[in-house]
């Protein structure tokens, strides 16, 4: 099994947008010289949520975000200030939620099925990292939490809901949540709102009028 090719959600994905750009990113190791900021903020935030699930403790996911920023090339503080802020917001809503975490950052490998015959793949297999498993206190139900930052419109009729309807990343935990031997009752999803206001840009000192 070690020698089976990993199939992830992201080479999935790749792969369906661009077999050229699967071959250079999973096959020939090409990874892009910058990461986009977005997704330095999504790994950012989910790095101090993740310490906040395992520990419930605010001030020990504030380190961690200042950490990686600070280990971090630009050091770019204003989604520190963001990341610590949505945190904070987070805490006060959730550390007495109804339900409580049973696995965080769960990781996960699980065969690669045929459809028709059921057989094992000899050459693929599934692997991925479950945000969260969480069971409801009320009824020991269990359910993948799938968390997500976005800075589109996220109210109840927002369209950013009616794409989550066919997730093909969700589906994946299924499988993986499965084969870790946990059963779940569904998904639910956890998206946090980015701020979309962004600091002001000094004026040139040529240009500034007093």
């Amino acid at each position: 099994m070690n020698d089976l090719q990993i199939l992830t959600n992201s080479s999935l994905t790749t792969y369906r947008t661009c077999p050229r750009k699967y071959q250079l990113r999973y096959e020939q190791g090409y990874v892009p010289a910058e990461e986009k900021e977005a997704l330095f903020f999504g790994k950012l935030f989910h790095a101090g949520l993740e310490t906040w699930g395992k520990t419930g403790d605010i001030s020990a996911a504030i380190l961690t975000v200042n950490t990686i920023i600070n280990e971090s090339v630009e050091q770019n503080h204003f989604l520190r200030v963001m990341a610590v802020a949505l945190l904070e917001g987070y805490d006060k809503r959730y550390q007495h939620d109804e339900f409580e975490t049973v696995e965080v950052e769960k990781e996960y490998r699980a065969p690669l099925l045929n459809p028709d015959t059921g057989a094992e793949s000899r050459t693929f297999i599934l692997a991925g990292v479950i945000d969260g498993i969480v069971r409801k206190r009320s009824s020991g139900r269990t359910y993948i939490k799938e968390t997500k930052t976005t800075s589109e419109p996220i109210g109840p009729a927002s369209d950013y809901w009616t794409k989550l309807l066919m997730d093909s990343q969700v589906s994946g935990y299924y499988v993986g949540a499965e084969a870790s031997g946990i059963t779940v009752e569904s998904c639910i999803y956890d998206v946090i709102g980015k701020p979309t206001i962004r600091p002001y840009k000094a004026t040139p000192m040529e240009n500034r009028k007093y």
